[in-house]
């Protein structure tokens, strides 16, 4: 078995491995198996649909006995992480956010690829930036379009655990029309961070979180993402522009304690309702000295 490393994996093991019963106990998610991963592709645009699908039907009819057998577990909110298993095996070949995800698409409902669908990532590989599509193939035609669906409702969803204040009959985004200039209006937003640093093979690997902290490595560059998604309000806001993302050591920090990152690239994505912006951290800059030091044990 090839595992498909190309994915943007968060695993910390190769070796983890799930069994039956915990895969039947798993909460605030979806299972899905008997799905084939057909492989990736570069692509021009990811969150062109099109291209995705020209992916879609090269790979679906070249790698028709070349694929792995995966089991897909898909969490119900946006601050999930999707897993992917060896289906005979159980092993964990791979782990992503819900909000790494570009755009999704699926094959034709009429077509030879109506049992497939495609996710696509933006990667950096050294300073390049790397669109990829990454396709997947189910045994039944209908689980592709419950896969799409439960991604999609990922999207909308933020962590149950975490109280949002909105009720079940509150609503999420509406397409209300322009309102009367000096009407209040409601919205919500919902905010993803995290940090990558190079993994000294000439890309980056997400940094490891224990107890809302970030595990991170000294002298290694660093790129800080932060995802922005509307939740809720009467219409979509569109997020234009990005002006820069400011880090510094400590806390209650003045203006002037703040120093401006480098952009390496705002784009926005699932129809304007989610913004992405990463900005390059190089630890080796004097303002930086701090952040840069190691932590004392105990």
């Amino acid at each position: 078995m090839v595992p498909p490393t190309c994915l943007p994996s968060t695993s910390s093991s190769s070796n983890s491995s799930v069994n039956n019963n915990d895969l039947k106990g798993s909460k605030n998610c979806a299972i899905f198996d008997q799905i084939s991963y057909l492989g990736s592709s570069k692509i021009e645009n990811p969150l062109s649909e099109n291209e995705m699908l020209q992916i879609v039907g090269n790979f679906n009819e070249q790698k028709a006995h070349d694929s792995i057998s995966v089991i897909i577990i898909i969490p119900n909110f946006a601050g999930g992480i999707v897993r992917l298993y060896e289906q005979t095996s159980r092993v964990e070949i791979s782990s992503f956010p819900v909000q790494r995800i570009r755009f999704c698409a699926r094959g034709g409902i009429n077509s030879p690829e109506r049992a497939c669908f495609a996710l696509s990532f933006t990667q950096f590989i050294g300073n390049e930036e790397v669109n990829q599509c990454h396709v997947f193939r189910c045994h039944f035609p209908d689980t592709a379009g419950k896969a799409l669906l439960c991604f999609a409702n990922a999207f909308r969803n933020t962590d149950p655990t975490i109280a949002v204040g909105i009720t079940p009959s509150s609503p999420r985004i509406g397409s209300a029309p322009p309102a009367p200039p000096g009407t209040e209006e409601d919205y919500q937003f919902e905010a993803f961070l995290e940090i990558k640093e190079e993994d000294g093979k000439k890309g980056y690997t997400l940094c490891a979180v224990e107890k809302n902290c970030f595990k991170l490595r000294r002298d290694r560059e660093k790129r800080v993402v932060v995802v922005i998604r509307q939740v809720s309000g009467p219409r979509s806001l569109a997020v234009k522009k990005c002006f820069g993302l400011l880090l510094a050591p400590g806390r209650n920090l003045r203006e002037a304690d703040m120093h401006l990152l480098d952009i390496e690239s705002d784009v926005a994505g699932e129809g304007n309702r989610n913004y992405m912006i990463e900005g390059i951290w190089n630890p080796g800059l004097q303002n930086f000295e701090v952040l840069n030091s190691e932590t004392p044990k105990g």
